[in-house]
């Protein structure tokens, strides 16, 4: 049977970091969930030492750097969960992270197309400072973070309606992507969750802004 959710976590030299995230993945309150870390061909011990060190992580080794989308795809496509969260591997979760999220989503029905939710992000060398409370479309069409170096607050405790996620910590309904298609790998690096998050709005799906995530 397949687990609830799937944390999908892209990987590139990233071994300095791994620790950190995983471990806090390891301590969450809500337990059905498969880790993956897919690998962009890293020339560090970054594989190594996810096996030796956290053996129910699941790898997908890809054999060079094809980008930051085609690393959440080919997660998503070997996943059967219901949902999938992308986390970069340079972030560290609250224990309740997962269970803010899903149950954030899970408390509206079906028919008001919340398939998406942002997690409040802070920066890890300033803790009190936002590095992103979802996706906002400024007036000439590009899409920046919410609250990006604001002090965090209490403007930012409300949970609300967004534009999108963060590609850096979101969390997405599975059936999404087989509506609307899978990350555009041509975007390599960066905008890739605006993009997808424009696809997601004008299919009719809706992300909540779960700031205790």
């Amino acid at each position: 049977m397949a687990n609830k959710v799937e944390v999908i976590i892209p990987n590139w030299n990233g071994s300095y970091w791994l620790k950190a995230c995983l471990l806090s993945l390891q301590a969450q309150t809500f337990k059905d969930f498969q880790v993956t870390v897919v690998d962009n061909g890293s020339t560090d011990d970054s594989v190594e030492y996810i096996r030796n060190n956290f053996p129910n992580v699941v790898i997908i080794k890809l054999q060079e750097n094809l980008g930051f989308p085609a690393g959440i795809n080919a997660g998503i496509q070997v996943s059967q969960a219901t949902y999938v969260c992308w986390l970069n591997n340079d972030t560290e979760v609250a224990a309740d992270f997962l269970e803010q999220l899903v149950t954030a989503v899970e408390a509206h029905p079906p028919s008001e197309c919340y398939a998406m939710a942002a997690a409040r992000v802070l920066f890890m060398a300033i803790p009190d400072t936002i590095n992103s409370a979802g996706i906002f479309i400024g007036a000439d069409g590009l899409g920046r973070d919410r609250g990006y170096q604001q002090k965090d607050g209490a403007f930012f405790d409300g949970t609300s309606e967004v534009f999108g996620p963060a590609g850096v910590a979101a969390l997405y309904r599975r059936t999404l992507f087989d509506e609307i298609g899978w990350l555009d790998e041509d975007f390599f690096l960066y905008s890739e969750d605006i993009d997808l998050n424009y696809r997601a709005q004008l299919a009719g799906y809706r992300c909540l802004y779960v700031p205790q995530a």
